[in-house]
Protein backbone atom coordinates (compact mmCIF):
# COMPACT_ATOMS: atom_id res chain seq x y z
CA UNK A 1 0.00 0.00 0.00
CA UNK A 2 1.62 3.20 -1.37
CA UNK A 3 0.58 6.67 1.21
CA UNK A 4 2.48 9.45 1.25
CA UNK A 5 1.13 9.67 4.91
CA UNK A 6 3.47 6.35 5.87
CA UNK A 7 6.85 6.16 6.27
CA UNK A 8 8.50 5.19 2.38
CA UNK A 9 10.48 2.06 4.19
CA UNK A 10 11.03 -0.09 7.26
CA UNK A 11 14.01 -2.43 6.34
CA UNK A 12 17.15 -1.38 7.07
CA UNK A 13 19.06 0.50 4.80
CA UNK A 14 22.03 -0.87 3.42
CA UNK A 15 24.13 1.27 5.25
CA UNK A 16 22.63 -0.15 8.45
CA UNK A 17 22.54 -3.38 6.83
CA UNK A 18 25.98 -3.16 6.58
CA UNK A 19 26.86 -2.04 10.23
CA UNK A 20 24.83 -4.79 11.32
CA UNK A 21 27.19 -7.21 9.69
CA UNK A 22 29.96 -5.38 10.50
CA UNK A 23 29.04 -5.62 14.52
CA UNK A 24 28.32 -9.40 13.99
CA UNK A 25 31.74 -9.83 12.18
CA UNK A 26 33.15 -8.60 14.98
CA UNK A 27 32.12 -10.64 17.87
CA UNK A 28 33.07 -13.45 15.84
CA UNK A 29 36.28 -12.20 15.30
CA UNK A 30 37.61 -11.30 18.11
CA UNK A 31 36.44 -14.18 20.38
CA UNK A 32 39.04 -17.42 19.87
CA UNK A 33 37.26 -20.35 18.95
CA UNK A 34 39.25 -21.97 21.17
CA UNK A 35 37.76 -19.91 24.37
CA UNK A 36 34.32 -20.84 22.87
CA UNK A 37 35.09 -24.75 22.95
CA UNK A 38 36.67 -24.89 25.98
CA UNK A 39 35.47 -21.44 28.61
CA UNK A 40 35.95 -23.87 31.43
CA UNK A 41 40.28 -23.46 31.35
CA UNK A 42 39.31 -19.40 31.09
CA UNK A 43 40.68 -18.64 27.47
CA UNK A 44 38.79 -16.05 27.04
CA UNK A 45 40.07 -12.85 28.18
CA UNK A 46 37.56 -10.16 29.59
CA UNK A 47 38.69 -8.15 26.96
CA UNK A 48 37.23 -10.41 24.36
CA UNK A 49 34.35 -11.24 26.42
CA UNK A 50 33.73 -7.05 26.87
CA UNK A 51 34.11 -6.85 23.20
CA UNK A 52 31.64 -9.61 22.67
CA UNK A 53 29.13 -8.06 24.91
CA UNK A 54 29.39 -4.73 22.52
CA UNK A 55 29.33 -6.48 19.59
CA UNK A 56 26.53 -8.07 21.11
CA UNK A 57 24.93 -5.08 22.38
CA UNK A 58 25.11 -3.45 18.74
CA UNK A 59 23.00 -6.07 17.11
CA UNK A 60 20.19 -6.53 19.86
CA UNK A 61 20.41 -2.25 19.16
CA UNK A 62 20.05 -2.39 15.82
CA UNK A 63 17.57 -5.39 15.56
CA UNK A 64 15.18 -3.10 18.42
CA UNK A 65 15.42 -0.33 16.32
CA UNK A 66 14.66 -2.48 12.81
CA UNK A 67 12.19 -3.63 14.82
CA UNK A 68 10.75 -0.22 16.03
CA UNK A 69 10.17 0.77 12.13
CA UNK A 70 8.22 -1.90 11.22
CA UNK A 71 6.13 -1.67 14.04
CA UNK A 72 5.81 2.46 13.91
CA UNK A 73 4.84 1.43 10.38
CA UNK A 74 2.08 -1.22 10.68
CA UNK A 75 0.40 1.22 13.44
CA UNK A 76 0.67 3.98 10.70
CA UNK A 77 -1.24 1.70 8.85
CA UNK A 78 -3.70 0.85 10.90
CA UNK A 79 -4.74 4.73 11.94
CA UNK A 80 -4.52 5.67 7.88
CA UNK A 81 -6.41 2.33 7.50
CA UNK A 82 -9.48 3.39 10.30
CA UNK A 83 -9.34 7.30 9.14
CA UNK A 84 -10.35 5.49 5.56
CA UNK A 85 -12.61 3.63 6.69
CA UNK A 86 -14.25 6.19 8.87
CA UNK A 87 -14.20 8.89 5.78
CA UNK A 88 -15.73 6.32 3.74
CA UNK A 89 -18.77 5.91 6.29
CA UNK A 90 -19.55 9.29 6.46
CA UNK A 91 -19.28 9.63 2.52
CA UNK A 92 -21.74 6.72 2.05
CA UNK A 93 -24.11 8.76 5.08
CA UNK A 94 -23.97 11.82 3.19
CA UNK A 95 -24.68 9.78 0.12
CA UNK A 96 -27.62 7.72 1.32
CA UNK A 97 -29.20 11.20 2.52
CA UNK A 98 -28.81 12.91 -0.97
CA UNK A 99 -30.71 9.38 -1.93
CA UNK A 100 -33.52 10.68 0.01
CA UNK A 101 -33.12 13.96 -0.74
CA UNK A 102 -33.30 12.60 -4.94
CA UNK A 103 -36.79 10.48 -3.77
CA UNK A 104 -37.96 14.20 -2.56
CA UNK A 105 -37.58 16.39 -5.66
CA UNK A 106 -38.53 13.74 -7.74
CA UNK A 107 -42.04 13.66 -5.94
CA UNK A 108 -42.00 17.91 -6.22
CA UNK A 109 -41.37 17.54 -10.16
CA UNK A 110 -44.95 15.99 -10.45
CA UNK A 111 -46.39 18.67 -8.96
CA UNK A 112 -43.94 21.79 -10.93
CA UNK A 113 -46.08 23.19 -14.50
CA UNK A 114 -41.93 22.99 -15.59
CA UNK A 115 -40.81 19.79 -14.53
CA UNK A 116 -37.46 19.88 -16.76
CA UNK A 117 -36.00 22.23 -14.03
CA UNK A 118 -35.80 19.25 -11.15
CA UNK A 119 -35.10 16.47 -14.00
CA UNK A 120 -31.95 18.53 -14.16
CA UNK A 121 -31.11 18.72 -10.34
CA UNK A 122 -31.61 14.83 -10.24
CA UNK A 123 -29.60 14.50 -13.31
CA UNK A 124 -27.11 16.07 -11.27
CA UNK A 125 -27.17 14.49 -8.19
CA UNK A 126 -26.72 11.41 -10.21
CA UNK A 127 -24.02 12.52 -11.28
CA UNK A 128 -22.40 12.79 -8.54
CA UNK A 129 -22.87 9.42 -7.32
CA UNK A 130 -21.46 8.80 -9.95
CA UNK A 131 -18.33 10.59 -9.13
CA UNK A 132 -18.02 8.08 -6.37
CA UNK A 133 -18.36 5.09 -8.47
CA UNK A 134 -21.91 4.68 -7.71
CA UNK A 135 -25.18 4.10 -10.32
CA UNK A 136 -28.56 4.11 -10.44
CA UNK A 137 -30.39 0.52 -10.25
CA UNK A 138 -32.21 -0.12 -13.19
CA UNK A 139 -35.65 -1.07 -12.16
CA UNK A 140 -38.71 -0.21 -14.75
CA UNK A 141 -39.17 -3.40 -17.33
CA UNK A 142 -36.12 -5.57 -15.52
CA UNK A 143 -36.73 -8.44 -13.70
CA UNK A 144 -36.62 -8.44 -9.63
CA UNK A 145 -33.72 -8.97 -8.13
CA UNK A 146 -33.45 -9.28 -4.07
CA UNK A 147 -30.03 -7.98 -4.10
CA UNK A 148 -30.94 -4.76 -5.96
CA UNK A 149 -34.66 -4.46 -5.28
CA UNK A 150 -37.40 -4.05 -2.50
CA UNK A 151 -40.45 -5.00 -3.69
CA UNK A 152 -42.98 -2.79 -1.70
CA UNK A 153 -45.99 -3.83 -3.62
CA UNK A 154 -47.46 -6.83 -6.49
CA UNK A 155 -50.44 -5.55 -8.97
CA UNK A 156 -51.68 -7.39 -11.98
CA UNK A 157 -50.63 -6.30 -14.92
CA UNK A 158 -51.57 -7.77 -18.34
CA UNK A 159 -48.54 -8.16 -21.09
CA UNK A 160 -45.69 -8.47 -17.91
CA UNK A 161 -44.40 -11.59 -17.31
CA UNK A 162 -44.64 -12.20 -12.84
CA UNK A 163 -42.00 -10.31 -11.13
CA UNK A 164 -40.87 -8.23 -13.54
CA UNK A 165 -40.69 -4.27 -12.45
CA UNK A 166 -43.80 -2.01 -13.28
CA UNK A 167 -42.71 0.83 -11.30
CA UNK A 168 -40.45 2.45 -9.56
CA UNK A 169 -41.42 4.19 -5.95
CA UNK A 170 -37.80 5.07 -5.08
CA UNK A 171 -34.54 4.73 -6.74
CA UNK A 172 -31.48 2.75 -5.41
CA UNK A 173 -27.78 2.79 -5.86
CA UNK A 174 -24.77 0.46 -6.07
CA UNK A 175 -21.18 0.08 -6.91
CA UNK A 176 -20.69 -2.88 -8.25
CA UNK A 177 -21.94 -5.44 -5.70
CA UNK A 178 -22.31 -3.26 -3.21
CA UNK A 179 -25.23 -1.54 -2.82
CA UNK A 180 -25.44 1.80 -0.69
CA UNK A 181 -29.63 1.70 -1.20
CA UNK A 182 -32.24 -0.93 -2.49
CA UNK A 183 -34.29 0.25 -5.07
CA UNK A 184 -38.35 0.21 -3.54
CA UNK A 185 -40.34 -0.93 -7.08
CA UNK A 186 -43.63 -2.85 -7.48
CA UNK A 187 -43.66 -5.83 -9.51
CA UNK A 188 -46.06 -7.64 -11.65
CA UNK A 189 -47.85 -10.45 -10.43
Amino acid sequence: MNNPLLPAKVFPSPRETEALAHAVDRCVREVPVASLVNSGRAMVKVVNRRALLAGMLEVVDAFLAHRGRVIEHELAEKVVSREHAAREDGQLRVLASLADLCDTVEAVITDLPDPAAGRAVTRRMERLFGTYGFERIKTVGSEFDPRYHEAVESEPVTGRGRGEITREVSAGFRRGDFVLRLARVIVAE
